[in-house]
């Protein structure tokens, strides 16, 4: 199964994550069927409660734990992703399509990123050291 990032481009207007688009879609685009996205704000309402619930619980597991990894050494990010060819894939590909997005929001996790290797460098080199 291939995992593909989704984006919606109109015009210069560029758009990710799935939930935004549907809504997007439906709000830009008039006259989509209401068995998609309902007209009436209680049957919209519960489709927007799933969404939400799908955001907050069944995407948090693997996102987010993807985005901790950049914390790891430089070593132990490849070590552990390395035999996942499709993830390394896929984190490129959410990269790419998300652009100069991702980077933007990853900003302050890739500074924190960047400390932690140097301190874990430094302490790997004192311990060595002292060996």
């Amino acid at each position: 199964m291939c995992q593909v990032s989704t984006v919606v481009v109109d015009g210069k207007f560029k758009l990710f994550e799935s939930q935004a688009i549907l809504i997007y879609i439906c709000c830009a685009f008039p006259g989509v069927a209401s068995h998609w996205y309902p007209n009436d704000p209680f049957q919209r309402s519960k489709i927007h409660s799933v969404l939400d619930w799908h955001h907050s619980n069944l995407r948090q597991s693997s996102g987010d734990n993807i985005s901790r990894l950049f914390l790891l050494s430089e070593k132990d990010y490849d070590r552990i992703l390395k035999p996942y060819k499709k993830v390394v894939q896929w984190i490129e590909d959410t990269k790419r399509a998300t652009a100069p997005h991702f980077d933007e929001v990853h900003g302050i996790l890739f500074k924190v990123q960047k400390r932690l290797r140097k301190r874990m460098a430094v302490n790997y080199n004192d311990l060595k050291s002292k060996l």
